[in-house]
């Protein structure tokens, strides 16, 4: 990403900036993705034993 910033810009820094910024906003829509997939139900199964478990240690 950093090369083909410095292709298009001609400057080091600011192909730097294009690429960092590039890396933060993918990061921050990849959790943001993830978090609104983790509240979708649908497709998913659920086993009895899940159903009545509430974590606690036998």
């Amino acid at each position: 990403m950093t090369a083909i910033s410095y292709l298009y810009t001609g400057e080091l820094q600011s192909a730097m900036s294009l690429a960092g910024t590039s890396m933060l906003t993918s990061f921050v829509f990849y959790i943001m993705h993830e978090r609104v997939w983790q509240k979708v139900r649908w497709g998913r199964e659920m086993l009895p034993s899940a159903q009545h478990d509430n974590g606690a240690a036998r």
